[in-house]
């Protein structure tokens, strides 16, 4: 970022190039006056103009003399100049007024700064006269001297000695920054280390009084020190007094460069604002006789334009009347759908119930048959004792086949579980049917969607992995939940053999690949929207956006 110095550095410098600018520019614009006188003509309509020519066929527009000696000025430069005079103009002058506010800032913040550092310095002179007087009564037996302020009066000046080099706060409304300027640095380092003396001397004369009284060498060294701290701290003053001198002399002298430079653009825009206002002047005696002319053509056009608009408005009603009979269609077959859709998961629900119920029981009873043969019969009855092994393991794999349809009609983990840990369950049970490498980040989902939401997400869940087990053929699968600005969104994303999405639209027009159209049937009944990317051989992508509830 640009610091307000370097803009006023850049502005300060370029001043004097800018007026000598301007003065050039308005030197060369007298010449021309005197040079060449403009023809009447130039200052009518460009519209006027269009189609008259010389005797020689040279149009008008290029600059041309006359039979009295007169040069006319070409058109496109006066049309360059009463176009674009205004927007530089105003620019200009926003840029000096920009100009003038990043001065005043400035000027505000070196009065500012000026102020913490001359309010820095004092304070170090003050904590380090207040630590020299109250360490000598101390010393000299006053009990009522409290030396932990004493101590913090010594650290407080070392520390905004720091607070000049490195910058900090030294008060609730006065921040330091860091100085730049090198011959100040060192002064406040020398004003640092001496601090640092005056409070090792005086840590010295503390523990040891019997060395260190009036008089002694001690204290000689702890006054020369603490002279030497007020006089570079008077010193320092003086430098940032100076200093502030020149930046206001230097901010007085871009200040009136600035004010001059906004002057005379103001001067020259009065006086473009006068001739336009000339120009504007026959442009409207121009304009009033067109407007006649051009009354008689609206007439005639209108009354055709009636007409069209007439037709149009019938065209429109039929094709208003035609949309909302295609709504009321679309409403009811989407209606037709859900009521489907509700119906199907009814009767698998209560398909479900019955395998459970009825099926599964019989095939548990069967099961604990076998085992009780196998565990009465003899010894010696192998072949027996086998069978009923074998039998017990395929009534096991009958019935967690009969659990595993009974759960993908109806997911009873919906209801005990929740939507997040029924997917998971859903994904977990696919990678070990089709052994394949899986990458899952499925946010909680139940806090998100409704009740009646959850088996339908779950059954789209069931149909894109039905397809990918199905006809993909991947080795890998990702899939990923995102919830964003009120929507949650849902990635598959496999690199199987892949396919082509409009073969299979057209196959869905022919009574073939209804997976899809049901998919996209159930995303619309939870008001979201399906995308479907896939090329043969490079893999699938389907994603779909519901929102939340």
């Amino acid at each position: 970022m640009v610091s307000t110095g370097g803009i006023l550095t850049f502005f300060s410098r370029n001043t004097v190039f800018t007026l000598f600018t301007f003065e050039t520019f308005s030197i060369e614009l007298r010449g021309m006056k005197r040079s060449r006188r403009v023809h009447p003509e130039s200052w009518r309509c460009p519209l006027d103009r269009a189609g008259e020519f010389d005797k020689g066929g040279t149009s008008l527009d290029n600059e041309t003399q006359d039979e009295t000696g007169e040069i006319r000025a070409p058109a496109n430069r006066k049309s360059f100049r009463s176009i674009y005079w205004v927007p530089i103009t105003v620019i200009i002058l926003g840029m000096l007024s920009i100009a003038m506010l990043i001065l005043i800032n400035y000027v505000n913040e070196r009065r500012h700064r000026s102020f913490a550092l001359n309010d820095a310095v004092e304070h170090i002179q003050f904590k380090a006269a207040a630590f020299h007087l109250w360490l000598e009564e101390a010393i000299t037996g006053d009990e009522e001297v409290e030396m932990e302020k004493v101590w913090l009066d010594i650290d407080r000046a070392i520390y905004l000695s720091e607070a000049l080099l490195k910058g900090g706060v030294i008060r609730n409304d006065l921040i330091l920054t860091p100085l730049e300027d090198s011959n100040q640095r060192i002064q406040v380092e020398n004003i640092k280390s001496l601090l640092t003396r005056l409070k090792t001397i005086g840590q010295q004369r503390w523990v040891h009084p019997e060395i260190a009284g009036i008089g002694s060498a001690l204290d000689k060294d702890f006054d020369a020190v603490y002279r030497e701290i007020q006089s570079k701290g008077e010193q320092l003053e003086h430098i940032f007094e100076n200093g502030e001198m020149d930046n206001r002399l230097r901010a007085r002298q871009i200040f009136w460069g600035i004010l001059v430079l906004l002057m005379f653009m103001v001067s020259l825009a009065a006086r473009g604002l006068w001739s336009r206002e000339v120009r504007r002047k026959h442009a409207e005696e121009w304009l009033k006789e067109a407007k006649d002319e051009l009354e008689n053509k609206v007439a005639e056009r209108t009354k055709e334009l009636r007409n069209v608009n007439d037709q149009l408005e019938l065209e429109l009603r039929q094709r208003r009347g035609a949309e909302e009979e295609l709504r009321r269609s679309e409403k009811q077959l989407r209606y037709l759908s859900s009521q489907l859709l509700a119906a199907q998961e009814n009767e698998r629900k209560r398909i479900s119930g019955e395998l459970h119920d009825e099926f599964g029981q019989t095939l548990a009873s069967l099961k604990h048959r076998l085992y009780r043969i196998q565990k009465q019969s003899k010894e010696d009855q192998i072949e027996l004792r086998y069978e009923c092994e074998e039998g017990t393991r395929y009534v096991s794999q009958m019935i967690e086949n009969v659990r595993r349809f009974s759960r993908d009609l109806s997911p009873y983990t919906l209801e005990y579980c929740g939507l997040s840990a029924s997917l998971r369950s859903l994904l977990d049970d696919f990678v070990k049917r089709h052994h394949l490498d899986i990458t899952c980040d499925i946010v909680d989902l139940d806090d998100l969607t409704s009740k009646e939401a959850h088996i339908v997400i779950y059954r789209i869940f069931q149909e894109v992995l039905n397809n990918i087990g199905k006809h993909a053929e991947a080795t890998r699968l990702s899939v990923i939940s995102k919830t964003e600005n009120g929507h949650i969104s849902f990635f598959f994303e496999d690199n199987g053999k892949g396919f082509d999405p409009n073969g299979t639209i057209l196959g869905a027009a022919a009574g073939k690949g209804l997976g899809l159209a049901i998919l996209n049937e159930r995303v619309r009944m939870l008001g979201g929207s399906l995308d479907l990317r896939s090329e043969e051989n490079k893999g699938t992508r389907v994603s779909f956006t519901i929102p939340t509830k």
